[in-house]
């Protein structure tokens, strides 16, 4: 609805449609901002890259973090079963520097964007849209030791 009267407000041109806008605007930014400080808050930085270089995403879950993170904290999501951590050989294995495009997710039980790529059950974090690579065959048979069933995240393959 604001954003309607916003349009209507700016094409006729007015210094009163000018202060309606601002009014607008503010009120529509005073009402946001609790919902916009409230995951930013509550958000981990843990899982974002702390680099641009030297990216790598999990064939997992897709999500993107540095190599070092990923020796250094593992995978939030799939650390159960890849362990990840300390372990240089299964951060290769496992991840790939090879992904195309980046989500920032806070709210990922919220989001269609999440739910589309399958990642709404995921932690916090950024997360690539489509992630190039296999992973070993031992590792696929653990998981589906485990129940979990591996999906590959190449989108260019489909």
């Amino acid at each position: 609805m604001i954003l309607s009267n916003v349009n209507k407000e700016i094409s006729s041109g007015t210094t009163d449609s000018f202060r309606s806008f601002s009014k607008n605007l503010t009120l529509f930014t005073e009402n946001s901002a609790q919902f916009i400080d409230n995951p930013v808050a509550n958000m981990s930085f843990d899982s974002v890259p702390k680099d641009l270089r030297g990216l790598r995403a999990c064939l997992v879950c897709s999500l993107v973090k540095t190599f070092d993170q990923f020796e250094i904290e593992g995978c939030e999501n799939c650390e159960d079963f890849l362990r990840l951590k300390g372990n240089k050989d299964q951060v290769y294995d496992c991840t790939s520097n090879n992904f195309d495009g980046l989500i920032a997710v806070m709210q990922p039980d919220d989001s269609w964007v999440c739910k589309w790529q399958r990642i709404n059950r995921f932690n916090k974090g950024v997360y690539a849209i489509s992630v190039s690579g296999r992973l070993p065959n031992s590792v696929i048979r653990e998981m589906k030791n485990h129940n979990i069933p591996y999906r590959s995240r190449d989108t260019s393959t489909r």
